[in-house]
């Protein structure tokens, strides 16, 4: 641990930016990291109180993807 939560947050963002596959355990932490709630929307977006775009694959989903925008307000 260690890390301030300026730079914490920034790994964060810098990992969802890349189009890679994170573990379910990888995605939990991303959200507690920003205090995500999320809610569920028509289309499998899902909307936080956060600027940014991220894909993170659904677990036991056979490869779906969800795509997280992170918006100043929560939808």
């Amino acid at each position: 641990m260690g890390e301030t939560v300026s730079r914490r947050r920034k790994r964060v963002e810098t990992i969802l930016r890349r189009p890679t596959r994170m573990r379910f355990a990888e995605v939990e932490q991303v959200r507690r990291d920003f205090g995500m709630l999320p809610r569920r929307t028509a289309g499998s977006h899902v909307w936080f109180a956060k600027k940014g775009i991220g894909q993170i694959p659904i677990p036991k989903s056979g490869g779906k993807w969800v795509e997280y925008e992170y918006l100043d307000q929560v939808c």
